[in-house]
C-alpha cells in the first residue's frame, strides 16, 4: 500500500470526512510530505484539521490539548502518521475526545465509559508496532511517571504500511526503532515464559527478518529491505498484542520516564544486563534453557554468536552507530521511585524465569545504569 493512494480515500471514508491528521513536529513538514498530504485530503473531499505538536514522547498537555483541538474542529476520526509515539498520542487523544479527563486516569483501565474515536495507523518507523496494539505509552508530569494504557478499544482500526515512509528516515532512528521491534521479540521470547510456543515460535521468524536485513537497510534503503524491517515491526506488535513484553521493557520505561533516551535504544541497552543475570541467576528453569538454546541457534546461523546469548546481544546492539550521549546519574530517591515501579508492574514477577523477585530488581537495575553509562 502506499501512503498517497485510493487505499487511503478509501480507509478514511468509512470513517468519516472530517479527519484529525495527527503527527510528530519535524518529520513529515521537513520532507514537504506534511502539505501535499494535507492537499491530498482535501483534494479527495476530506476536511482536515492538523495537529502536528508530538513530541518524542507523548506527554499528558500535549494528549489533552490534541484532544481539545479534535473536539474544536468536530473530528471524526485520527489519521496518525509517524512513529510509536505519534500512533500512541492519537490513541490518547482518541480516548480523552470521547470520554474526557486527563489520560492517567485511564491508567489502569482497559474498558471507557464511550469507545474512543476510530485511529487510521500509518507508521513512518520500523519498530514500535503500536499500528498492531492494544498499548499506549505515555508521560505523565504530576505524578511523574512513564506509564501504559492497555485496552482493545484503541488498537487502531485501520493500518497502511508503505515502506517509502521509512526511506527519509534519519539513520538512527532507522536502527533504534528497529531495535525496539527486535525488543518486542526477544522479551516475549526469553523474559515472558507465559508466552505461547507458537508466539515463541513467530518470535524468532521476526528476529530472523531483522538479523538478515537491518544492516541491508541502514546501508542501501533499498524499498525490499525496508518493506522486510516494516513487516518485522508489524509482526512484532501483533505478538505483543496476545502476549507481552517483560523485564527489559518494564524498566527501561521507568528510566526513560526520568531521563531523555529514547525507548528503543533503551530496550537495546537494557535486554543484555537483564538477559545476563537470568543466565547467571541460579535454578532450573526448563523452558526458558530451550528458548535461551532456540536463540543461540538462530544467532549461530547468522554469525552472531558469542559466548552467552546475552553477549551476542549487545554485541549486535554495538555494532550499529547509536549510543546514548550522555551519563544515568540517578539518585537515591529517584532509583527507589524506578524500582518501585517496576515492582507494580502486574504479573511481572510471574512471568520472568528464574523467579525473578523484587529484591533482584535493585541489582538488575545497578546493571543497566552501568550499561547506560558504558563507553563503547
Amino acid at each position: 500500500m502506499k501512503l498517497f493512494s485510493q487505499d487511503l480515500v478509501e480507509m478514511l471514508n468509512r470513517h468519516g470526512n472530517q479527519i484529525c491528521l495527527v503527527t510528530g513536529r519535524f518529520f513529515l513538514s521537513e520532507l514537504g510530505l506534511l502539505q501535499k498530504l494535507y492537499s491530498f485530503l482535501r483534494y479527495h473531499g476530506f476536511k482536515v484539521y492538523v495537529f502536528d505538536q508530538i513530541p518524542s514522547e507523548p506527554t499528558d498537555d500535549v494528549i489533552r490539548l490534541g484532544a481539545d483541538k479534535f473536539i474544536e474542529n468536530n473530528c471524526e476520526a485520527l489519521l496518525a502518521v509517524g512513529g510509536g509515539s505519534v500512533m500512541d498520542a492519537a490513541k490518547g487523544m482518541a480516548i480523552l475526545a470521547a470520554c474526557g479527563g486527563e489520560i492517567y486516569q485511564y491508567k489502569n483501565l482497559s474498558e471507557f465509559p464511550v469507545n474512543p474515536f476510530p485511529v487510521i495507523a500509518a507508521p513512518t518507523t520500523c519498530g514500535s508496532g503500536s499500528e498492531a496494539t492494544r498499548y499506549g505509552v505515555f508521560s505523565n508530569r504530576d505524578p511523574k511517571e512513564k506509564f501504559t494504557i492497555k485496552s482493545t478499544a484503541i488498537i487502531p482500526c485501520e493500518i497502511l504500511l508503505d515502506p517509502q515512509l521509512l526511506s527519509s528516515l534519519p539513520e538512527d532512528e532507522l536502527i533504534i526503532t528497529a531495535f525496539d521491534a527486535s525488543s518486542h521479540l526477544i522479551e516475549t521470547l526469553l523474559f515472558n515464559m507465559a508466552s505461547t510456543s507458537d508466539s515463541a515460535g513467530r518470535c524468532l521468524d521476526g528476529l530472523n527478518i531483522i538479523f538478515s536485513t537491518l544492516q541491508e537497510a541502514v546501508e542501501t534503503r533499498s524499498e525490499a529491505s525496508l518493506a522486510c524491517l516494516q513487516d518485522a515491526a508489524f509482526l512484532a506488535g501483533q505478538i505483543i498484542n496476545v502476549e507481552r513484553t517483560g523485564l527489559p521493557h518494564t524498566i527501561g520505561n521507568k528510566i526513560s520516564g526520568f531521563m531523555p533516551i529514547k525507548h528503543g535504544l533503551i530496550n537495546a541497552i537494557a535486554i543484555p544486563p537483564c538477559l545476563a543475570f537470568l543466565e547467571e541467576k541460579q535454578g532450573e528453569d526448563p523452558l526458558f534453557e530451550n528458548r535461551l538454546t532456540a536463540m543461540n541457534q538462530l544467532l549461530k546461523s547468522h554469525q552472531l554468536s558469542k559466548e552467552s546469548v546475552s553477549a551476542a546481544l549487545k554485541a549486535f546492539y554495538q555494532s550499529f552507530p547509536v549510543r546514548f550521549q550522555g551519563k544515568a546519574q540517578f539518585s537515591t530517591e529517584v532509583e527507589t521511585a524506578i524500582i518501585d515501579q517496576t515492582a507494580r508492574d502486574a504479573g511481572l514477577f510471574e512471568i520472568t524465569p528464574k523467579r525473578l523477585k523484587r529484591e533482584d530488581l535493585e541489582p538488575v537495575l545497578a546493571r543497566v545504569i552501568e550499561a547506560i553509562n558504558e563507553d563503547y
